[in-house]
């Protein structure tokens, strides 16, 4: 039984410390568990499946840093080569051998893929795969999806769903202008009809639509095949750029993309978290044609002095290497299968009225008692956010540390064992059926 008794003393100082020098006390929001009754957490360490605060709590880790991880924390193979590459060099500012070595290996996995660019986030990559499709189409307007979280540059900033930042009013407040923001067209996820509509009325200025294939940023949402079919076939008959945010899925639920798994082929790609080997990157790649615009062959710059570090590089080539067999990732995807129906199985024993899905290595629980399946933002907010609050602060008090929003999904890493989602799955249905 997982330590997970003793009180977060240290976190607690180490939190009001933090709050002194770091504005709002924390380098990103999620941090500050604002949507659940858990106290903030300050971690450690973290090996394998299993993160230690600094109170010496130990958790089973279902966020695996919010997706980056599927090998686990501090995997021996990634942290033995970059034991290896930090003595010979962290950032030249020219380029390194080990650019090739990641950039081909992204290249030759995914079908649609010509050439590829680093960038230090997925935020960076996306932010520049948009001005690669406005600059390609000469075309203002950019199409997103409530619910979709494409990072925090200002474009798709602009209605933002994320739960720490869409209360703000829509003013000069958020820092973003009215210009950049009256060029942001929102639809709703797996809503063909509405998508059909938007390009009706302003497809001669749509220079892209920006999608995850997979929504990974509320909950988790499968995509109705159809309805990316239909942004395929309104993108070609408009002329706009068709941009698919793999940030999260790529190589994450199969070796390459998931959108060569579902049959509709983007434009461009966008990837980060898995492919940096738990380093900071990002990428975005597409046909040679998009990928022209950039740098010395056309207008749209996109630059920085740790693209394409060699610690990153060398990081992403060592896990993709362990993950290119497919047993990894196949045997994982299995593991999350036997967690969902064991969860089911449970859920109906016990009367617990909730559900959960799952795509490839991740997977989300429905807290509305009225749905079977969530299939766009409007579901998500629909769930008992209150519920989950209080299911995070009692989970992690017995030793399972889930994301602290109910609009991440729960990532799942290779190294994961049986016995961890069976202790998880008793452990919740415990905790549920003292608390509703």
């Amino acid at each position: 039984m997982l330590d997970g008794s003793k009180k977060l003393q240290c976190s607690r100082k180490i939190s009001e410390k933090i709050s002194e020098v770091i504005t709002s006390g924390a380098n990103s929001p999620g941090r500050l568990f604002r949507d659940v009754e858990t106290p903030i957490i300050i971690a450690d360490k973290a090996k394998g499946s299993i993160i230690q605060d600094v109170d010496g709590n130990e958790y089973i880790d279902y966020m695996m840093g919010l997706g980056p991880n599927i090998l686990g924390h501090s995997p021996d193979i990634v942290s033995s080569t970059l034991e290896s590459q930090i003595k010979n060099g962290a950032v030249f500012g020219i380029n390194c051998k080990y650019e090739y070595e990641l950039a081909s290996r992204l290249v030759n996995a995914v079908s649609h893929v010509d050439e590829i660019r680093f960038t230090c986030s997925g935020t960076e990559a996306v932010m520049t795969a948009i001005r690669v499709a406005r600059a390609y189409t000469n075309r203002p307007y950019i199409l997103k999806f409530r619910g979709g979280y494409h990072g925090h540059s200002d474009g798709l900033l602009t209605h933002a769903t994320k739960s720490a930042v869409r209360n703000n009013p829509l003013s000069m407040r958020d820092g973003i202008a009215d210009v950049v923001r009256n060029a942001t067209l929102m639809s709703r996820y797996n809503d063909e009809t509405m998508v059909c509509e938007i390009f009706k009325e302003n497809g001669a200025n749509i220079a892209a639509v920006i999608v995850e294939p997979v929504a990974t940023n509320m909950g988790l949402i499968l995509p109705d095949v159809s309805f990316l079919g239909a942004l395929r076939k309104c993108c070609d008959e408009a002329g706009a750029v068709l941009i698919f945010d793999e940030v999260v899925s790529g190589f994450r639920c199969s070796y390459g993309a998931v959108s060569d798994e579902l049959g509709v082929i983007p434009d461009l790609t966008t990837f980060g978290k898995v492919i940096g080997g738990g380093l900071p990157v990002g990428a975005y790649g597409g046909r040679r044609e998009l990928m022209k615009q950039v740098g010395t062959n056309g207008g749209v710059f996109q630059g920085g002095s740790f693209a394409g570090n060699p610690l990153t590089m060398v990081a992403g080539v060592a896990a993709l290497d362990e993950l290119s067999s497919g047993h990894l990732l196949d045997n994982t995807k299995l593991l999350v299968e036997y967690f969902c129906q064991r969860t089911r199985e449970k859920f109906e024993a016990y009367g617990i009225p909730f559900g959960i899905q799952s795509y490839g290595t991740m997977a989300t629980y429905i807290f509305n008692s009225d749905m079977k399946s969530l299939r766009n933002f409007d579901d998500v907010e629909l769930q008992n956010s209150d519920l989950f609050a209080k299911f995070h602060r009692r989970m992690a008090e017995r030793g399972v540390l889930f994301a602290p929003t109910i609009e991440e999904p729960i990532f799942f890493s290779t190294v994961h064992t049986k016995e961890q989602i069976d202790l998880t799955v008793d452990l919740s249905v415990e905790i549920l059926s003292s608390i509703i």
